[in-house]
């Protein structure tokens, strides 16, 4: 039923549940026309019967007379305004289906024959989310299914062995040591499924787990706890590091000067900006002072100077820290070429895909950077300047994926802005 069908549906049951007469009309067909050619339609609302259908002359969009069916429906129930209401509704609902019904646009396809669903959100967030060891190890619906049998098949005070069953159709697998979130990982395979871990510390509890991946993704992880045998040793207690810190900045450098800790033979000290950490790279000024001046202070940046006192059995004290502002303000972040255009995908597999770019700017690159990111690992590519194209087999079938394309002027150290797109990769026939 058509939009102009379904208003003129509705109309009528609006006017059997008010009790309104309604005229109804639509053009009438060939046919009627053509028995109604021997009473000439030339005087307004002139009527004329024509089998069981009624004709009337009256004007048409175009203002010209024309003969038009006519149909008269009468009813007098008691008004129901609210289901006139529904009726409404119901009409509204009715076209909006047909609208949803519309044909949607087929989803292009690669020469290789493939679809290319490209979606700027398909490789996922590219934040880093930590996760905590049990969390990692908490079995998901989703992934395959885990190792079964992860078994202790030798344990002493400071080693420890396991096996586990083969899972059908697999051949390699990772079974791994923690403690905390301190990890030692090894491989095993069909041929040996057994593994040993040493240097264990006795009457130690320890999380051992064993998983294998499939396409790019860990299966569910077996995992059991185990207790090595012995008697557990003495902890020594670590003794604290410096009571106080003093720091004077430059723009380049920072001198650190401390309290001395008894017993203590000599002192470390690193430095932290943001998360990036060095230790070492500094010059000693006396027992308890020292300057970082490598090159590695930059203007405007907080940092925090670390000192760890070193004793002479090889022991080391709690680490004590200190943070301050380097003099000066952080420079402008530096100008970029304009990005490459038209970034595409001119062809895809479940396991490759080739794109190609515009450069109109004619950036004066020394080689472009092509990137293929899954969530938060990359897999980087340095390409020929003169290139215009470059097939990546960094992806596999069914994952969601995102290119990264940007050049680089080795000469003026200067990036291009970047360009990407995301697409999903095709799964395998």
């Amino acid at each position: 039923m058509g939009i102009k069908s379904k208003f003129l549906a509705a109309i009528t049951a609006l006017a059997l549940l008010s009790g309104v007469s309604v005229v109804s009309t639509t053009v009438a067909n060939a046919a009627s026309v053509k028995i109604a050619a021997g009473a000439k339609c030339s005087v307004a609302k002139k009527q004329v019967k024509v089998a069981k259908s009624s004709l009337v002359c009256k004007k048409n969009a175009k203002g010209k007379l024309v003969w038009t069916r006519t149909a008269t429906l009468r009813a007098t129930p008691k008004a129901n305004p609210i289901a006139a209401s529904n009726i409404q509704t119901l009409a509204l609902v009715e076209e909006q289906s047909s609208a949803d019904t519309a044909t949607t646009a087929e989803v292009p396809q690669s020469p290789s024959g493939y679809p290319v669903v490209i979606d700027p959100n398909a490789g996922g967030s590219n934040e880093v989310v930590v996760r905590t060891p049990e969390e990692a190890e908490v079995p998901a619906p989703s992934n395959p299914i885990a190792p079964a049998n992860l078994r202790v098949t030798q344990l002493g005070d400071k080693s420890l062995s396991v096996t586990h069953d083969l899972v059908e159709g697999v051949s390699q697998y990772q079974v791994y040591l923690r403690y905390g979130d301190s990890f030692t990982s090894k491989g095993t395979d069909a041929n040996n499924l057994t593994v040993e871990f040493t240097e264990l510390t006795p009457d130690w509890e320890y999380v051992v787990c064993a998983y294998y991946r499939v396409n790019n993704v860990d299966s569910n992880k077996n995992c059991i706890n185990v207790r090595t045998a012995g008697q557990r040793p003495v902890e020594v207690i670590q003794s604290n590091g410096p009571s106080s810190i003093s720091l004077i900045s430059t723009e380049t450098t920072i001198a650190a000067s401390w309290s001395s800790v008894p017993n203590a033979v000599s002192y470390s000290l690193c430095h932290v900006r943001n998360d990036s950490w060095q230790c070492g790279g500094y010059t000693m000024l006396s027992e308890t002072s020292a300057i970082f001046q490598d090159g590695s202070i930059f203007a405007g940046w907080r940092y925090g100077i670390q000192v760890t006192a070193l004793f002479a059995d090889g022991t080391r004290s709690l680490p004590a820290i200190s943070f301050i502002n380097s003099k000066g303000s952080q420079p402008p972040p530096p100008t970029k070429y304009a990005a490459p255009t038209n970034l595409r995908i001119v062809d895809l597999t479940p396991t490759s895909v080739t794109i190609a770019w515009d450069d109109p700017a004619n950036s004066p690159v020394s080689f472009w950077s092509v990137a293929t990111r899954y969530l938060t690992s990359y897999s980087q590519t340095g390409v020929d300047p003169k290139a215009r194209q470059f097939t990546s087999t960094a992806i596999w079938p069914g994952g969601g994926f995102e290119i990264i394309l940007s050049g680089f002027d080795q000469v003026n150290g200067k990036w291009t802005a970047e360009a990407k797109i995301g697409f999903f990769a095709p799964t395998a026939r």
